[in-house]
């Protein structure tokens, strides 16, 4: 399987040494310049350097560079940890599908700072959910979501460092389960169970 890796983030590096331990091609990682890149970003171009991977920067994912860039390397999929939205043309540059994910078992708690609102939320046990994407933002067809143990006083960062971590072993599992179904059946997402945390803040609040 071919893959291309869209990120910014140790989360990255963590899928695609699992890809690479998996015995899989990255064939490409993309991230930002520098002075782009958000607070504790990684050092991709490092990692790519080191493994032999090509390695590519744009501030605009969604540019005409960077969708021909993609497009020449006709990967299977697209594993995507991009801090940005993502257009359809590049999504639909992938021959299978493209590759999202989330530390939450979604549908629930959608959307930005997942991390923040588990540990205000007192939340012990998240998922790493794994999913096709699609244009909207956390929605598409799930197809793998790993547990992940939260301690009652875990730090943001230690946190973060646990889903890095649930990052690579969860990445090993789905690559097994691509080898088996190329394009993997997803479970669609009962988005009526949709959990809005702002609701729940409200009602920390007011306890």
């Amino acid at each position: 399987m071919k893959f291309v890796i869209l990120t910014t983030s140790e989360f990255g590096l963590s899928v695609a040494d699992a890809i690479l331990d998996n015995g899989h091609s990255v064939l490409a990682m993309i991230s930002m310049p520098k002075k782009f890149l958000p607070n504790n970003s990684a050092n991709v171009e490092q990692f790519a350097i080191r493994n032999n991977i090509s390695y590519h920067e744009y501030q605009d994912i969604n540019s005409a560079n960077s969708v021909s860039t993609i497009q020449n390397y006709d990967p299977d999929y697209i594993f995507v940890s991009w801090p940005k939205i993502i257009a359809k043309e590049v999504l639909d540059l992938s021959k299978i599908f493209s590759i999202g994910s989330h530390p939450t078992e979604l549908p629930f708690n959608r959307g930005r700072h997942p991390l923040h609102w588990i540990i205000n939320l007192g939340i012990l046990e998240t998922h790493l959910s794994f999913f096709k994407m699609d244009e909207g933002i956390d929605t598409g067809d799930i197809i793998l979501q790993h547990p992940v143990k939260v301690g009652k006083k875990d730090t943001i960062i230690e946190l973060n460092h646990k889903i890095n971590k649930a990052a690579y072993e969860a990445c090993k599992i789905l690559c097994k389960k691509l080898i088996l179904e190329f394009n993997l059946s997803g479970k669609s997402q009962n988005h009526k169970k949709f959990f809005h945390r702002y609701h729940a803040s409200l009602t920390l609040t007011l306890d």
